[in-house]
């Protein structure tokens, strides 16, 4: 929320090489204003997951002799395909605000895919490559983002 209530635009930046963001941090990722990754490290696997299980499981008097492991019959089942279309619905509202992919965003959800730098970039969940803060800085220099409904130019290198 600190993220999308920004008052200056942010970046999500993965490195150094062999850095990730999985889980919460794609979302994150999605998130900010802009997005990039160095080589070498990887998106995805953003199917959330219940820590400490699932709700307590109360059958229903004619399912009591049904298994509460039984696809679709357990309300465990019922919280999992809640929680996991709230996880859609938020990171795909995320992809379309930032302008970056809404279906492969989804895709790391429902099937907890995963993508390397090259390809989050080639399928538009990345906005660039750079393998360090300077390259970074130069390729951010001068792009247009969206804030709060208006559009803003970055300005981070010195005036030559």
């Amino acid at each position: 929320k600190d993220i999308l209530g920004s008052r200056v635009p942010v970046v999500g930046y993965v490195a150094p090489g062999g850095a990730r963001a999985a889980s919460a941090g794609t979302y994150i990722l999605y998130a900010c204003s802009l997005a990039a990754m160095a080589e070498g490290t990887n998106v995805g696997s953003a199917t959330p997951i219940l820590i400490g299980g699932s709700l307590p499981l109360i059958p229903k008097v004619a399912d009591r002799n049904k298994s509460v492991h039984d696809k679709g019959s357990s309300s465990g089942d019922t919280e999992q395909r809640k929680i996991e279309n709230d996880a859609v619905a938020s990171i795909r509202s995320l992809a379309e605000m930032n302008g970056r992919n809404a279906d492969w965003a989804e895709k790391a959800v429902r099937q907890a895919s995963n993508l390397s730098a090259r390809e989050a970039l080639d399928q538009h969940v990345i906005n660039m490559m750079a393998p360090d803060i300077s390259h970074l800085l130069g390729n951010l220099d001068g792009q247009k983002v969206n804030l709060q409904g208006h559009q803003v130019i970055l300005h981070l290198l010195p005036s030559r």
